[in-house]
Protein backbone atom coordinates (compact mmCIF):
# COMPACT_ATOMS: atom_id res chain seq x y z
CA UNK A 1 0.00 0.00 0.00
CA UNK A 2 1.53 3.57 -0.64
CA UNK A 3 1.65 6.02 1.79
CA UNK A 4 -2.32 8.24 0.73
CA UNK A 5 -3.51 4.72 0.64
CA UNK A 6 -2.64 3.64 4.34
CA UNK A 7 -3.54 7.00 5.67
CA UNK A 8 -7.13 6.55 4.43
CA UNK A 9 -7.27 2.73 5.58
CA UNK A 10 -6.46 4.89 8.62
CA UNK A 11 -9.00 7.77 8.83
CA UNK A 12 -12.17 5.30 8.02
CA UNK A 13 -11.65 3.96 11.88
CA UNK A 14 -11.80 7.69 12.95
CA UNK A 15 -14.39 9.22 10.96
CA UNK A 16 -16.91 9.53 14.21
CA UNK A 17 -14.90 12.63 15.41
CA UNK A 18 -14.06 15.83 13.62
CA UNK A 19 -10.48 15.08 12.01
CA UNK A 20 -7.91 18.12 11.45
CA UNK A 21 -4.68 17.45 9.18
CA UNK A 22 -2.61 17.58 12.54
CA UNK A 23 -5.38 15.23 13.96
CA UNK A 24 -4.78 12.49 11.17
CA UNK A 25 -0.58 13.70 11.72
CA UNK A 26 -0.54 12.41 14.94
CA UNK A 27 -1.95 9.13 14.32
CA UNK A 28 0.57 8.41 11.52
CA UNK A 29 3.53 9.81 14.08
CA UNK A 30 4.60 12.93 11.60
CA UNK A 31 4.40 16.33 11.89
CA UNK A 32 1.52 18.01 10.04
CA UNK A 33 3.92 19.79 7.22
CA UNK A 34 5.80 16.76 6.71
CA UNK A 35 2.41 14.71 7.01
CA UNK A 36 1.19 17.08 3.90
CA UNK A 37 4.55 16.97 1.72
CA UNK A 38 3.95 12.72 2.18
CA UNK A 39 0.68 13.02 0.48
CA UNK A 40 2.05 15.67 -1.86
CA UNK A 41 4.45 12.86 -3.22
CA UNK A 42 1.60 10.67 -3.97
CA UNK A 43 -0.25 13.77 -5.59
CA UNK A 44 -2.86 13.63 -2.57
CA UNK A 45 -3.96 16.22 -0.04
CA UNK A 46 -5.76 16.19 3.23
CA UNK A 47 -9.72 17.13 2.08
CA UNK A 48 -9.28 14.63 -0.85
CA UNK A 49 -8.57 11.81 1.43
CA UNK A 50 -11.06 13.07 3.68
CA UNK A 51 -13.67 13.03 1.06
CA UNK A 52 -12.39 9.43 -0.37
CA UNK A 53 -12.88 7.15 3.55
CA UNK A 54 -15.97 9.16 3.81
CA UNK A 55 -17.74 8.06 0.44
CA UNK A 56 -16.06 4.44 1.32
CA UNK A 57 -17.77 3.92 4.31
CA UNK A 58 -20.60 6.20 3.48
CA UNK A 59 -21.28 3.59 0.07
CA UNK A 60 -20.49 0.47 2.38
CA UNK A 61 -22.98 1.54 5.04
CA UNK A 62 -25.75 2.51 2.89
CA UNK A 63 -25.99 -0.77 0.43
CA UNK A 64 -24.91 -3.02 3.17
CA UNK A 65 -27.52 -1.99 6.20
CA UNK A 66 -31.28 -0.25 6.31
CA UNK A 67 -29.67 2.41 9.20
CA UNK A 68 -31.14 5.69 9.33
CA UNK A 69 -29.29 8.07 6.45
CA UNK A 70 -29.53 10.84 9.18
CA UNK A 71 -27.25 8.24 11.34
CA UNK A 72 -24.96 7.77 8.57
CA UNK A 73 -24.15 11.49 8.16
CA UNK A 74 -23.40 12.19 11.75
CA UNK A 75 -21.29 8.81 12.21
CA UNK A 76 -19.35 10.11 9.24
CA UNK A 77 -18.24 13.45 10.88
CA UNK A 78 -20.95 16.08 8.83
CA UNK A 79 -22.83 18.09 10.82
CA UNK A 80 -26.30 16.94 9.18
CA UNK A 81 -28.00 15.39 6.28
CA UNK A 82 -28.07 18.12 3.87
CA UNK A 83 -24.12 18.58 3.63
CA UNK A 84 -23.79 15.07 4.16
CA UNK A 85 -26.28 14.54 0.85
CA UNK A 86 -24.58 17.62 -0.87
CA UNK A 87 -21.07 15.66 -1.12
CA UNK A 88 -22.73 12.58 -1.75
CA UNK A 89 -24.37 13.54 -4.92
CA UNK A 90 -20.94 15.31 -5.40
CA UNK A 91 -19.48 12.00 -5.38
CA UNK A 92 -22.24 10.09 -7.35
CA UNK A 93 -24.39 12.36 -9.04
CA UNK A 94 -27.57 10.87 -6.75
CA UNK A 95 -28.39 11.42 -3.01
CA UNK A 96 -28.12 8.90 -0.77
CA UNK A 97 -31.27 7.53 -0.55
CA UNK A 98 -31.77 7.32 -4.50
CA UNK A 99 -28.11 5.19 -4.10
CA UNK A 100 -29.66 3.21 -1.32
CA UNK A 101 -33.03 2.85 -3.57
CA UNK A 102 -31.10 1.04 -6.71
CA UNK A 103 -28.76 -0.85 -4.62
CA UNK A 104 -31.11 -2.47 -2.98
CA UNK A 105 -34.18 -2.85 -5.42
CA UNK A 106 -34.92 -6.87 -5.99
CA UNK A 107 -33.86 -6.13 -9.46
CA UNK A 108 -30.40 -4.97 -8.49
CA UNK A 109 -29.80 -8.09 -5.93
CA UNK A 110 -30.85 -10.88 -8.71
CA UNK A 111 -27.48 -12.86 -9.99
CA UNK A 112 -27.01 -13.09 -13.34
CA UNK A 113 -29.63 -10.62 -14.52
Amino acid sequence: LDFSTSVCWLMKGHLQTVLTRNDVADLVGLGERTFQRRLALDGRNFQELLDQARFEVARSRLSESEEPITEIALDLGYNDTANFSRAFRRWTGMSPRSYRSTILSPIAKRPFS
